[in-house]
């Protein structure tokens, strides 16, 4: 049910995450270290546009509780990352090239982590999306870092794709895929996964992108909206 439901997702097919939800938590009462419930719920949070809306939260806290090993973990990576819709984190970034950039620094702008790969077909088609949205709004307070999760073989092929595309913004990239330290410990599990962070440092959705980017932007930059508009 739950893959049927990312399908759907991604064909742009009505799909309802409250119905997939009851079916992973029914599941996982029985049996919460079910290698069905993990890949469940690793699917639910990719498709939930909140993250962590009431009807997964009380999912995730059960399997937190209850499961071990892998499903435990996840469910407590992903609780993590819904925590920071309300109190802001302190992940730094190591920059290709040297130096690092940290959202403490940032603090005061309007911050999206674009977690990316050359591989991801659907990250690269949001590129000239994300390229529009960063020149429109960069002299306001908008930064974007770029992280992407190209494995450490593959740099020569990210160093590459940089050199060509010249994105703007600064990127990252520690070579481990998704076994990162930053991805493991919020429980990013797929890609494209967009990180859009207010100006207070805390989390506004992981789904920054496409329409959804645009309508964020405009909501926290209405100044530079109301300003196009009377021109």
């Amino acid at each position: 049910m739950a893959d049927q439901a990312v399908r759907d997702y991604f064909g742009g097919k009505p799909h309802c995450t409250a119905d997939v939800v009851a079916a992973i938590q029914a599941r996982a009462m029985e049996a919460p270290d079910d290698p069905a419930v993990l890949a469940g719920v690793r699917s639910m949070v990719y498709i939930a546009q909140d993250l962590v809306p009431a009807e997964t939260e009380k999912l995730l806290h059960l399997l937190a509780d209850r499961a071990t090993g892998q499903v435990r973990e996840f469910a407590e990576a992903r609780l993590r990352l819904g925590a920071a819709m309300r109190e802001p984190i302190n992940a730094s970034f190591k920059l290709l090239g040297g130096g690092e950039v940290s959202l403490a620094a940032l603090r005061g702008r309007v911050v999206l982590v674009d977690l990316w790969a050359t591989w991801c077909s659907p990250c690269l088609a949001e590129l000239p999306n994300l390229r529009a949205a960063e020149a429109r709004y960069r002299d306001h307070g908008f930064v974007v870092i770029g992280v992407s999760l190209d494995r450490a073989d593959k740099l020569g092929q990210l160093h590459a794709f940089l050199e060509k595309n010249q994105l703007p913004w600064r990127q990252s990239c520690d070579g481990k895929g998704f076994q990162g330290d930053f991805v493991t410990y919020y429980g990013i599990n797929a890609i494209p996964t967009a990180l859009l962070f207010d100006r207070d440092g805390r989390l506004v959705t992981t789904m920054a992108r496409g329409e959804l980017l645009g309508e964020q932007l405009r909501y926290l930059f209405p100044d530079v909206d109301a300003h196009v508009s009377t021109l």
